[in-house]
């Protein structure tokens, strides 16, 4: 019995169209090479993000734990307060500085309260700017993982052959024309330079990155090539058009930015030979 879904099993794995089914149909012992994947289960990929958030959490944590204790062992001795170590923190701190207060109730307001008051006011204003340093921290690590993640996608979904020119150079220029963003759920939504995401024409649902790939690196796979691999020679004559000159006269023919109509005549002018690139 045939297996029915061949094709998608061979674009999740990035090997060469129909490469299983001749493997099925041949008599000879074939070898299907496979790139260098790591293929995770939905349970695995919610495991492996969970085991990176934990991680990111214990740094930020942790180094929280010692930038207080540092500040309050700077400040200490000049209130006459001592804590255990495991003790050091802003609260108890706080507490134990309030206590010494109340002892002194009743006493006249001398000048040395008046620079324990001063100072303790200072502490605060240092305790929260370390707070402020932390939070800047860890957004700047979620920004950090949401690259991460958003480049590995991009890079899978690239052609392994036939481009025409270099991979890193296309990656650059895929990216260039694109928008990235996360949904609630963790997935990539690929957007136009107007921030329109890219939809499924028939189900409105948003198109994964190796979808709009596809559509995006098709002129870039035969580009200029006529029979025997020669340059036939297409676009060489006339000037190009910028990207932007082109987006605006698509614009004022009614074909925004994403649409199936914009991105096929952008395919076909760059076969032509007639889009800056």
């Amino acid at each position: 019995m045939p297996i029915k879904n061949l094709t998608n099993i061979e674009k999740m794995l990035n090997l060469e169209a129909g490469s299983l089914q001749k493997g099925i149909e041949s008599e000879d012992d074939i070898s299907v090479e496979l790139p260098d994947l790591v293929i995770r289960t939905k349970e695995q990929e919610a495991e492996f993000e969970n085991n990176l958030d934990q991680q990111f959490k214990r740094k930020y944590d942790d180094g929280k734990e010692k930038g207080v204790k540092d500040l309050i062992n700077e400040n200490i001795e000049q209130f006459g307060i001592t804590l255990d170590n495991e003790k050091k923190t802003f609260e108890n701190f706080a507490k134990a500085l309030e206590d010494k207060y109340k002892k002194e109730v009743g006493k006249p307001k001398d000048k040395k309260l008046e620079e324990l008051e001063t100072d303790n006011q200072a502490l605060r204003q240092n305790l929260e700017s370390v707070q402020s340093q932390f939070n800047e921290f860890k957004t700047e690590t979620e920004h950090s993982k949401k690259n991460l993640k958003i480049d590995q996608e991009i890079e899978s979904a690239i052609p392994k052959e036939g481009l025409g020119i270099d991979r890193e150079d296309f990656k650059i220029l895929f990216k260039s024309k694109h928008q990235f963003d996360l949904d609630d759920n963790g997935k990539i939504l690929v957007k136009n330079k107007d921030g329109d995401i890219f939809k499924d024409e028939k189900t409105r649902s948003p198109l994964e990155v190796n979808r709009v790939m596809e559509s995006f690196s098709s002129p870039y796979l035969s580009k200029q090539k006529g029979t025997g691999g020669q340059d036939d020679g297409l676009g060489t004559g006339g000037a190009k058009t910028s990207y932007d000159k082109f987006a605006q006269e698509m614009e004022d023919k009614g074909h925004r930015e994403g649409s199936e109509e914009f991105q096929r005549e952008y395919n076909n002018r760059v076969s032509e030979g007639t889009m800056e690139l």
